[in-house]
């Protein structure tokens, strides 16, 4: 059912919001230990080498009042048991074939709210995004027009968020939150192109 949705939008350039899809109910506490952990994870040798070769410089990037980890999809599932049903969910409402499914995902920090925490892009890959604390203010751009707002969406606690390749997006952190994004990955590789 998600898949048509989205096969249907992807003439649109427009995102697919769900909102209440998931429910984990999860404090800063247990974010804190989960970081904790991926942070360990991620000294994994294999995982920063296929990464590189992959074009990241590195697993974990610390911006102002924002911190973002590249993990591999095995620790982020492996950090929780709610987090790897949803995420499985995820993928199984998506219809991803299990061995399509690539093996990286992003952990999203801010600690306070206010901030743009992406500039206005396009990403190589499909995207879905959880938002398991606070919340974010999506906005999408017309593909043609780039500056051209098309869709605002405010993604909350337990919400869902999917785009196709190559749609238009910013994020804006209003609140503190704790996100994971999965690559929905077409196998050409991960780039992303920064919109003026």
């Amino acid at each position: 059912m998600i898949k048509s949705i989205l096969q249907d939008l992807s003439s649109t350039g427009k995102a697919l919001a769900l909102p209440n899809y998931f429910n984990l109910d999860m404090d800063w506490n247990h974010v804190i230990k989960i970081l904790d952990d991926l942070s360990r994870s991620s000294q994994d040798k294999d995982f920063i080498s296929n990464m590189k070769k992959e074009g990241f410089q590195g697993i974990g990037s610390l911006f102002h009042k924002d911190i973002s980890y590249f993990q591999s999809l095995f620790h982020i599932k492996s950090s929780d048991p709610k987090i790897k049903y949803i995420i499985d969910t995820i993928y199984k409402d998506l219809d991803i074939d299990e061995h399509l499914i690539p093996n990286t995902a992003q952990s999203f920090v801010n600690v306070l709210g206010g901030e743009y925490t992406t500039s206005k892009h396009r990403d190589n890959w499909g995207v879905a995004y959880m938002q398991i604390i606070g919340s974010t203010d999506w906005s999408i751009y017309d593909q043609l027009d780039n500056k051209k707002l098309i869709q605002k969406t405010t993604i909350n606690e337990g919400d869902l968020i999917v785009l196709n390749k190559g749609v238009i997006h910013q994020v804006h952190a209003k609140t503190p939150r704790f996100a994971i994004s999965l690559s929905l990955n077409d196998g050409k590789g991960y780039s992303n192109e920064y919109i003026d």
